[in-house]
Order: C-alpha cells, then structure tokens, then sequence
C-alpha cells in the first residue's frame, strides 16, 4: 500500500469536491493541516483528520467506484502514526489472541481486569 502525506487540499482528485470537510462532531470545519491522506490508492483511501476544535480523531475510508463514491468515517483514540503502523499488517489470528492470554495468565493482569470489570 502506498503511503500519502497529502493535505485536505489535495484530496480532490478528478475534480471531485473533498468529501472530508467537516468534524462529525462538532461541525467544525476541517482545513488542510489537520486532514492527512495515509493510503492512497487509485480506487480507495484511509483519511485521519484531528479536529481542531473538540480534539476528536478521526478515520475515513473513502472508496470510488463507478457508481460514485462513497465514505465511511468513525471516531477513534487512534492517531496518524498509530494507523500508519497498522496499515499492510494482516489480520490478528487465534494464536495472537491465545498468546495474549497467556501473557495476561503469566502477569495476572486476567485476575486484575476481571475483578475491575466486576467491580
């Protein structure tokens, strides 16, 4: 996957309008520094954008095809670089989840998050 630095301002492509104007939160305008393009390619893109204003984090997948284009967005705690990390990696498999387990056994954090999620 290619990775993008491209601002709010490029995010026009083929003469579209920019789908990605406005926090979803708070309405407040997004501008060209705080929208980032993290994958581009011909046919999709990962936007995160942080909002200036509520401080909210963002992430958009945005993907055109012939029938138009279409975005999907949702609030994350997730930052740029948090995704950039994530981004080609495959899925987490049973074993990881397994392996998660066990190190939660071995560091008894199991027993801590069990009683606090309990109360």
């Amino acid at each position: 996957m290619a990775h993008s630095r491209k601002s709010a301002s490029s995010l026009q492509e083929d003469g579209n309008e920019q789908l990605v104007k406005r926090c979803p939160v708070c309405q407040t305008e997004l501008r060209s520094g705080h929208v980032e393009v993290l994958v581009a390619q011909s046919e999709r893109q990962f936007i995160h954008a942080t909002c200036p204003t509520c401080a909210h984090a963002l992430l958009f997948f945005q993907i055109t095809a012939s029938g138009g284009t279409g975005l999907m967005g949702m609030v994350t705690d997730l930052s740029a670089a948090d995704i950039r990390q994530l981004v080609g990696k495959g899925p987490i498999s049973e074993d990881d989840v397994l392996g998660f387990h066990t190190f939660l056994r071995r560091t008894r954090l199991e027993t801590a998050i069990t009683r606090a999620i309990r109360g």
